[in-house]
């Protein structure tokens, strides 16, 4: 088993794309607007917040599949998506040398999203290496 190196990104400004609009994807642009990150969201469609996002100005979205070359100014990549065009985005994130998270995708992962404990500035991440999503979210709760 390899062992993760644990970090806190500080994506203040930093341009993060996210591949795909459902409602994962949401949950996952939710963090990234917390972290005061530049969302940039590739999908054919989105859900409804998505779309409000967007209209509000909160964040890009580009209504379509993902193409080679979305990731060239990307920091941060969290592909919700296939596992096909999971594959396509990995291989280009690791030719930029971006961060690049696919949900529920270990194979397609440079980096791991914690389940994470925050009270007030303490914050607590949990990881199961991407073996365990449920495990992790469940211990975050407890």
């Amino acid at each position: 088993m390899n062992t993760l190196y644990p970090l806190f990104l500080n994506l203040r400004g930093r341009v993060s794309v996210v591949v795909g609009g459902n409602e994962m994807a949401e949950a996952k642009i939710r963090e990234l607007l917390d972290a005061e990150a530049k969302i940039r969201v590739i999908a054919p469609t989105a859900t409804d917040q998505i779309v409000a996002w967007s209209h509000a100005g909160r964040l890009q979205w580009d209504g379509r599949a993902y193409q080679h070359g979305d990731l060239r100014e990307a920091f941060l990549v969290v592909s919700v998506a296939d596992a096909k065009t999971n594959a396509q985005v990995f291989e280009e994130a690791e030719t930029h040398r971006t961060f690049c998270n696919a949900v529920d995708d270990i194979e397609h992962c440079n980096c791991y999203a914690s389940a994470v404990v925050r009270r007030g500035p303490l914050q607590i991440a949990i990881s199961t290496s991407g073996k365990s999503p449920a495990l992790a979210q469940r211990l975050r709760v407890t």
